[in-house]
C-alpha cells in the first residue's frame, strides 16, 4: 500500500499525519513518537487526550452509579453524562420513568466527590424530599446539601 500524508488531520493536534497511523487509530508522530496499545495513557495533551480524559471520567461515573444503585446506567444516561463532562449546556426532556432523576442525583453526588457544586431543581416538595434522601444514599454529606422549599424560609439541613 502506498502511504499518504494527510494535511491537518491528526485527531490530537490537527497536524499532518500518515495514512498508516490513521488506519491504526493513532495520532501523528509529533503527538506520539512510538506506537502504543493504550494511547490514552501515553498522550500528554491535545484533543484526543481530552476525549480520553472524558472517557475515564465517564467510566468513573458509571462505577459510582453502579456502586449506589446496583444497576448499570442506560445508554441515554451515559449520553447525558458525556454531555456534562464535555461541558455542554442542555436540558433533559424525557418521559416519566426514563431515569432523569436517578441520573441527576447520581451525577450531582459524583461531582460532589470532585469538589464541584450542582443545582438540582424539582417541581414539588415531595420530589425535593426524595431528592434529599437519595443524595444522602449516594454518600453526599448532610452538611453539603442546601435546600429551599420545605418551609417558607431557606433551610440548611444538618
Amino acid at each position: 500500500m502506498i502511504e499518504a500524508i494527510f494535511k491537518n488531520l491528526c485527531p490530537n493536534c490537527g497536524g499532518d499525519i500518515s495514512s498508516y497511523r490513521l488506519a491504526k487509530g493513532l495520532p501523528c508522530e509529533k503527538c506520539l513518537e512510538e506506537e502504543s496499545e493504550n494511547v490514552c495513557d501515553v498522550l500528554k495533551e491535545g484533543l484526543l487526550k481530552e476525549r480520553c480524559d472524558i472517557e475515564k471520567e465517564l467510566n468513573s461515573w458509571e462505577e459510582y452509579f453502579y456502586k449506589y444503585t446496583n444497576l448499570k446506567p442506560w445508554a441515554l444516561q451515559k449520553t447525558w453524562a458525556k454531555r456534562v463532562f464535555l461541558k455542554e449546556s442542555f436540558s433533559l426532556i424525557a418521559p416519566t420513568g426514563i431515569g432523569k432523576s436517578s441520573f441527576g442525583i447520581s451525577l450531582a453526588a459524583f461531582l460532589s466527590t470532585r469538589n464541584k457544586k450542582s443545582y438540582v431543581l424539582v417541581p414539588t416538595k415531595l420530589l425535593l424530599k426524595q431528592t434529599f434522601d437519595r443524595l444522602l444514599s449516594f454518600g453526599v454529606k448532610e452538611e453539603d446539601i442546601l435546600i429551599f422549599g420545605l418551609d417558607a424560609k431557606k433551610i440548611n439541613l444538618y
